[in-house]
């Protein structure tokens, strides 16, 4: 029932805001008054407010987030190069990273498996391409180019032996315990009196084996990945790959007899496996950049011992364009004629500033055996040897002790030579430890910008940003429009 009325100045007010013909609304319906009420323009206005206000909080809340936790700066993009070898081409297979320091100098981490060698001895004349233990070599170049500090980190082999002493490692020492400053001969050891018995050897160079022609095996090696991670808001880069194999033992031997081809061939002798993983992560630090090991030991039998452990045997070649030394932690020593455990860091450091290491060598001393941690399982120590299984020939400028001569290319005056013990207990099933080696350097560092580059984790969020914005927009027009059909009726 519809009956006519004046319409107050209020409402007329009311009316002209809302857009609503005044001549034709003075018709009012008996069922109630066709005006919008005050209230329901504030509840819209409120609720346009609200969802606003939440979408604005939703945007920027993850987005002030992003930025705080974005890094504010960068060690300089370092490059890499990956090459394999040939008869005819690249000498090494290899990776290859180079990272600028922030003196104007350059750092290099090169890493060697393979090599390609001309071989005259005992076999056909011409290039072979012979798998060699693994290589690493770090260096650090000054601006104009020349050596500053390099190390090079060899694993030779693993030994079982039984520790008969329970000292926890291998235990050698010279003849009358004559200090030697130069490299150690093997007829200058003491081996008539070593208690330690070596049972067997793993030679972690393939070119061992393949000279006595029998359990030939090679390295596989997986491809260098490249990846960016974030320490104490720096933006750094880490390289890592890996190198495993199953690894046939040899005897060991040491005696007078000759070093013939075949010379084992006529023994009795019980050949084993054990399977090794040696991963590599290099970490691109703007303070002491390095190289973090995981090694990994497998599928093995025991030979039967009471105290049987594992020792891994490297060499450690340190240049440096300053006379140098050996420290484990603050002791110091110029010659060794024993082994002396490593309970602290092994340094290298320069004559003239012994307190400022160049390089470190460092193991944790827990390790995980069979998937448990044990603590106190590694023992580490310094040796006045390099203990190599016979027979075995070697190639003329192949190898020195287990080590790739002169890898910066220019000879340098200052240096020392080592070998490195990693003893590790009896396991069942697997047996895990990480040791660490790096230089002391300052790498470059670059301003990052203050916002996030990569907001591509923000896009599910905008999509459900735009969607509620779409919405809340077709609800408010939809709700406006059937106030003004309900006004023209």
């Amino acid at each position: 029932m519809l009956h006519d009325r004046t319409l107050t100045p209020q409402e007329t007010s009311r009316l002209k805001r809302s857009g609503t013909d005044v001549s034709t609304a003075s018709r009012i319906l008996c069922c109630g008054d066709i005006l919008p009420k005050p209230q329901e323009g504030e509840k819209t206005r409120k609720i346009q407010t609200i969802v606003v206000g939440l979408l604005i909080g939703l945007l920027a809340m993850p987005l002030a987030s992003l930025a705080q936790a974005a890094p504010r700066r960068a060690v300089a993009k370092a490059l890499w190069t990956e090459a394999k070898a040939s008869t005819l081409g690249a000498p090494f297979s290899k990776y290859n990273i180079t990272a600028t320091t922030g003196d104007g100098g350059h750092m290099e981490f090169l890493f060697v498996w393979q090599r390609s060698i001309e071989w005259n001895a005992r076999g056909p004349s011409g290039k072979l391409i012979m798998d060699t233990s693994p290589i690493l070599h770090m260096a650090k170049y000054n601006a104009n180019g020349s050596l500053e500090t390099s190390i090079t980190y060899t694993p030779l082999f693993l030994m079982q032996y039984n520790d008969s002493d329970t000292n926890g490692l291998f235990d050698l020492w010279t003849k009358d315990h004559q200090e030697v400053s130069d490299k150690v001969e093997d007829n200058e050891i003491e081996w008539e009196r070593v208690s330690d018995r070596p049972y067997r050897v793993y030679p972690l160079a393939p070119m061992y084996h393949m000279m006595l022609r029998q359990h030939e095996w090679e390295w596989t090696v997986t491809p260098l990945v490249n990846t960016t991670t974030s320490v104490n808001e720096t933006e750094v880069q880490e390289f890592s790959w890996s190198i495993t194999a199953t690894v046939p033992s040899m005897p060991w031997v040491r005696n007078d007899e000759s070093e013939e081809q075949g010379f084992l061939h006529g023994r009795n002798v019980q050949w084993t496996t054990i399977d090794i993983t040696l991963g590599y992560h290099v970490r691109l630090l703007p303070q002491n950049p390095e190289v973090k090991y995981d090694l990994r030991f497998t599928n093995t039998d025991w030979a039967d011992a009471r105290n049987l452990r594992l020792a891994m045997f490297s060499s450690i070649l340190y240049r440096s364009s300053e006379s140098v030394a050996v420290k484990l932690g603050n002791a110091g020593f110029k010659a060794l004629n024993q082994t002396i455990r490593a309970k602290a860091p092994i340094l290298m450091v320069s004559e003239k500033a012994v307190e400022d290491a160049r390089a470190f060598v460092s193991y944790a001393s827990n390790a995980s055996v069979d998937g448990a941690n044990v603590e106190d399982a590694v023992k580490t120590a310094v040796q006045p040897a390099f203990l190599l299984p016979k027979p075995m020939v070697v190639p003329e400028g192949l190898y020195v002790r287990g080590v790739i001569t002169d890898m910066e290319g220019k000879p340098s005056r200052h240096y020392i030579l080592f070998a490195d013990q990693v003893s590790v207990p009896r396991f069942k099933y697997s047996l895990e430890v990480d040791p660490t080696i790096g230089i002391v350097a300052q790498l470059a560092i670059v301003s990052l910008p203050a916002l996030p580059r990569d907001l591509t984790s923000l896009r599910l969020l905008a999509v459900v940003a735009a969607a509620a914005i779409v919405g809340t927009t077709v609800y408010l027009l939809a709700s406006r429009r059937k106030g003004t059909a309900v006004t023209a009726q």
